[in-house]
């Protein structure tokens, strides 16, 4: 077995209506990801509509700079978005990475932009 060749890693999980800093999502792999990209229904709705929201999470745990970002696409014509930092915490020994935001912006948009409005399935691909 070659360990230097890429692994990857594909599934969902269900939002549970939950965000901030005492209710972070996490994720565990086989192996440590390099980086981890989700998208799903917003379930936030603006102007009557219900766009996607997405993430890119990306783990540079050799000098401490992993970073997440989210945001909920272009809900309208005007082509504005909402856009949150997300606190991002990996823990390479056992390969789990998780994450929430604290927006100020209300919490069924911060739930949305966490990816865990309630009842909506997101689905993520990490690459390792």
């Amino acid at each position: 077995c070659n360990s230097s060749k890429a692994k990857i890693a594909k599934g969902t999980y269900v939002g549970t209506g939950t965000q901030g800093s005492t209710n972070p999502n996490t994720l565990t792999f086989d192996f440590v990801p390099k980086f981890i990209y989700i998208i799903g229904r917003g379930g936030y709705k603006y102007s009557g509509l219900e766009r996607n929201v997405q993430t890119l999470l990306v783990n540079n745990s050799t000098n401490a700079n992993s970073f997440g970002f989210g945001a909920i696409l272009a809900p309208s014509s005007s082509g504005s978005c909402y856009q949150a930092g997300l606190t991002v915490s990996w823990n390479d020994t056992e390969k789990t990475v998780s994450w929430y935001v604290n927006s100020g912006k209300g919490d069924d948009i911060s739930k949305t932009m966490q990816l865990n409005f309630a009842n909506i399935t997101y689905h993520y691909i990490a690459v390792g």
